[in-house]
C-alpha cells in the first residue's frame, strides 16, 4: 500500500494500489501493525474517518472511554445483518425486501449462527455456506443472488469499521452453473398433452415457448394483436435485447386458428377467475406451470426457459446453425451458444466425417 498523508494521531493513511481504496494503518499495541478499510475513494473523507477510529482508539488506550461488550468480543451476525438490512431497505422494493428477508432469517443467519461473532467468518466458512446452498437444490441464479447479499453484508461492516477487510465471496463458476436442459419429443408430447387437459390458455403458453422460442415475459404479455397472419410472424415490442425482431409463428398458426375470432381480443395467455368467471391477464402463471409439470410428469427441474432451450437447439440441429441466432433472436452467436446442447457422442461420427472427406488436407 502506498503512505498518502501524516494527518493523524495515531497511524497513517494508505492507499491500497489495485482497489483505489484509502486504509488506516495503525499500530496495534503488540508490537504489530493492523489496517482497517475505510471503503471510501475520496481522500478527505477517508482522512476524516480514520481521524475519527484513531481518536477512539487512544481514548480507548488511555482508559478513558470503555469498550462495549459486544464490540470487545465482536459484533454477532445477527446484529451484523440486521444493521446492513436496515440501512439497505430504502433502496429495495416491497417484494424484494420480503424476498432478501427470508434469505436472511432462513439461510444465512442460521447457517453462520446468530450468536457467532462477524469476525469469526473466513472465506472457507463461507464456501461451506455456497456448498449448503447447493445441497438445497437452489438456482444458480438465486445462489449469486444470495452470496451477492452476503458480500454486501461484509463490506457494509468494513465500511463501518466492524471488520478490518471483508472475506472473499465468490459467485458460482461458469461450469456450476445449470445451462438449462432440451426436452425429448416424449417429453415434449406429454407436456403438450397435460397443457392441453388444464385449459386452452396453459396449451398456448406451453405452445409459445416450444414452437415460438417465447421467453415467459413475452409470452405472459403476447397480445393478439401482435399475430401478423399473412407473414406467419409474431411482432414483439418488450424483448430482452432491446430489439424488435419478430419471432416465427410456425406450428403455432393451427393452434391459434382454432380459437374463434369473436375472442381473439386482449392478451393471448391470460387466467380464468373463478369468482367472476373473466378472463384477466396473467402476471406470473406460477400454479398453472407447477400443475402442467406435475400433470406431465416429468423428472428433474424444469424452469419455462429449458422450453426455449428446446425450440434453439432444435433450430440449430435441423435446420441450420446460421438461421437459429435469427430465430432466437440474440444479438450475438456467443448468446446463441449457450442454448446449444452438443454432447461428445453426437459431435464424434461428425468429427470422422469432416476429417475423412478432407484427408488430403
Amino acid at each position: 500500500m502506498k503512505k498518502v498523508g501524516r494527518d493523524l494521531p495515531l497511524g497513517h493513511l494508505h492507499m491500497h494500489p489495485q482497489r483505489g481504496i484509502f486504509y488506516w494503518r495503525y499500530p496495534d499495541g503488540r508490537g504489530g501493525k493492523a489496517d482497517r478499510s475505510t471503503g471510501s475513494r475520496d481522500r478527505l473523507k477517508a482522512l476524516k474517518i480514520a481521524k475519527q477510529w484513531a481518536i477512539k482508539e487512544l481514548a480507548i488506550r488511555a482508559n478513558l472511554i470503555r469498550i462495549p461488550q459486544d464490540e470487545e468480543d465482536g459484533v454477532c451476525v445477527a446484529k451484523a445483518s440486521a444493521d446492513y438490512f436496515r440501512s439497505a431497505l430504502p433502496s429495495w422494493t416491497g417484494a424484494y425486501k420480503q424476498i432478501v428477508a427470508h434469505w436472511f432469517e432462513d439461510w444465512i443467519v442460521p447457517f453462520f449462527g446468530p450468536t457467532k461473532s462477524i469476525h469469526e467468518i473466513n472465506s472457507i466458512r463461507i464456501a461451506e455456506f455456497t456448498s449448503n446452498l447447493l445441497e438445497k437444490k437452489l438456482s444458480p441464479s438465486t445462489i449469486n443472488k444470495v452470496l451477492c447479499q452476503v458480500r454486501r453484508m461484509f463490506r457494509y461492516c468494513a465500511i463501518n469499521g466492524i471488520i478490518d477487510s471483508p472475506p472473499i465471496v465468490q459467485n458460482l463458476k461458469q461450469q456450476d452453473k445449470d445451462h438449462g436442459r432440451v426436452l425429448s419429443d416424449y417429453e415434449r408430447k406429454r407436456l403438450l398433452i397435460a397443457a392441453c387437459r388444464i385449459g386452452e390458455d396453459a396449451l398456448n403458453f406451453v405452445a409459445l415457448g416450444l414452437y415460438c422460442g417465447l421467453r415467459k415475459s413475452e409470452a405472459l404479455s403476447l397480445e393478439w394483436k401482435d399475430i401478423d397472419w399473412k407473414n406467419d410472424l409474431i411482432k414483439l415490442e418488450r424483448q430482452k435485447n432491446r430489439t424488435c425482431m419478430p419471432a416465427p409463428l410456425g406450428v403455432m398458426r393451427e393452434i391459434l386458428e382454432d380459437v374463434p375470432k369473436s375472442q381473439r381480443k386482449g392478451r393471448i395467455v391470460c387466467y380464468l377467475d373463478i369468482h367472476t368467471g373473466d378472463r384477466r391477464p396473467a402476471l406470473r402463471l406460477e400454479k398453472t406451470w407447477k400443475r402442467i409439470k406435475k400433470d406431465a410428469r416429468i423428472q428433474g427441474r424444469l424452469r419455462y426457459h429449458d422450453l426455449r432451450h428446446t425450440f434453439i437447439d432444435w433450430a440449430y440441429k435441423n435446420l441450420s446453425p446460421a438461421i437459429a441466432p435469427v430465430l432466437a433472436r440474440h444479438s450475438s452467436r456467443e448468446a446463441t451458444a449457450r442454448y446449444i446442447h452438443l454432447e461428445r457422442v453426437q459431435t464424434m461420427p461428425e468429427a470422422r466425417k469432416m476429417y475423412k472427406d478432407n484427408n488430403s488436407l
